[in-house]
């Protein structure tokens, strides 16, 4: 029974498609403002495309019984794919420039305001050309801190996507 997962379905299978709905979680969180608009809704960027490729998975394998391990292993992936997928495009951002230039939108936004104290601007504006100094480092930084605590929050509302993709959409006789 090598190859095969607890419930008796191909490994392979199973691996391929939760890593092929991950990658679409992964571009997902990626995309910028977007991304970051999904995950503040309560992650929904995450748990969202887990819960529905566990009901494509359940409907494209309608004999294969799923079980909870393995919508909870599904959901994983799906969540460490994405995490790993928005670390890797903030750190292309950085290193691209895109914090200093967000930064110099948002003081060049802020300084139509007329009842703005002109402290506001100033510390902007030196926040913006620490982060240029900082450059590389920082964006490494950034990346490692996005991975792991991104990667276990992320993990937390992709295991709970398995379990809702499972227990919502796949018919009682697949529930084990």
């Amino acid at each position: 029974m090598e190859g095969m997962m607890p419930g008796g379905l191909s490994s392979e299978g199973y691996l391929k498609h939760a890593v092929i709905v991950g990658a679409v979680a992964a571009v997902l969180a990626a995309i910028p403002f977007v991304g970051g608009v999904l995950v503040c809704c309560f992650c929904i960027g995450v748990w969202l495309p887990a819960a529905i490729g566990v009901r494509m998975f359940c409907r494209g394998n309608p004999t294969a019984g799923l079980a909870l391990s393995e919508a909870m292993i599904y959901g994983l992936i799906v969540a460490v794919m994405a995490a790993f997928g928005q670390a890797i495009s903030g750190l292309i951002w950085s290193l691209a420039g895109g914090d200093v230039a967000s930064t110099q939108m948002l003081i060049d936004f802020l300084s139509q305001i007329p009842d703005l104290p002109p402290e506001t601007i100033e510390q902007l504006e030196l926040a913006a050309e620490q982060a240029e100094m900082a450059g590389a480092g920082n964006a490494f930084v950034s990346f490692l801190g996005s991975l792991f605590c991104g990667g276990a929050v992320y993990s937390i509302f992709g295991v709970l996507g398995g379990v809702l993709g499972l227990k919502l959409f796949a018919p009682e006789k697949e529930i084990n």
